[in-house]
């Protein structure tokens, strides 16, 4: 059975749909996470969550440090 270019972008697009959709759950609890979705399964997923948490986290140091 072939797959054509096609059908592997689709399926492409419905996985990162999946994913995305998935990692809006994702309550910044990796471990709650991967028990409630199956978080292990999404790496893009929690690839993006550690993203945006460091993003979060240099962020909060930022403004602390202007507060000062």
């Amino acid at each position: 059975m072939s797959v054509s270019i096609e059908q592997c972008q689709k399926q492409e697009k419905s996985r990162l749909a999946a994913c995305r959709q998935n990692w809006i759950f994702l309550v910044f609890d990796r471990a709650k996470a991967r028990e409630r979705e199956g978080a292990w399964q999404l790496p893009a997923c929690t690839a993006e969550l550690d993203r945006d948490r460091r993003k979060q986290r240099a962020g909060k140091l930022k403004r602390k440090k202007e507060s000062r």
